[in-house]
């Protein structure tokens, strides 16, 4: 038994999903990928030099985002992060907690900042002014360079106001 569901775009009928189950090997058709991968005929093999070239570049890691976006991020986490010993902490109970929060602040930016260490080519990055002009595409489409901003910088600036309020409602209670 084939269960079958029909796929729909308003006014036009796109096609066919099949649920296919594992078990039931008559609910699916076993093909070679480089038989249909992309065009239907067998894809060329590559030599291995032409494949050994083209993996010694690497990518751009963020090639959309300015330096600056990066370096406001990282203000703001740095504000974040220091709200805590200066806010919150007022005896030794809570240092282990910050020192876990100091380990996962590292490795949040750490790893990033190995990635475009990496990075040959940084000359497509643009500027911010440029950046906040153009704006950037992202899976789902175009996004103004305000509006990425904004969301790359909301969640830290609001959970730095919000320890310094914490804080401020502990020290002053």
């Amino acid at each position: 038994m084939r269960l079958e569901y029909m796929i729909w775009r308003v006014g036009e009928r796109l096609g066919v999903m099949r649920h296919e189950q594992i078990e039931n090997h008559g609910s699916f058709d076993i093909v070679e990928l480089a038989q249909v991968w992309p065009n239907g005929s067998p894809s060329p093999v590559a030599p291995l030099s032409e494949i050994a070239g083209s993996m010694r570049r690497s990518t751009a890691a963020a090639p959309d985002v300015p330096v600056a976006a990066g370096v406001m991020m990282v203000a703001a986490y740095g504000a974040l992060f220091a709200g805590f010993p200066l806010l919150i902490a007022h005896d030794g109970s809570s240092a282990f907690a910050i020192a876990m929060g100091a380990f996962y602040l590292f490795m949040f930016f750490g790893i990033p900042f190995l990635f475009f260490k990496v990075e040959g080519d940084t000359t497509r990055r643009p500027e911010l002014s440029t950046f906040l002009e153009r704006g950037m595409h992202t899976a789902t489409g175009h996004i103004s360079g305000k509006a990425a901003l904004a969301q790359m910088l909301a969640v830290p600036v609001l959970l730095a106001f919000g320890v310094l309020a914490i804080g401020l409602l502990f020290v002053l209670l």
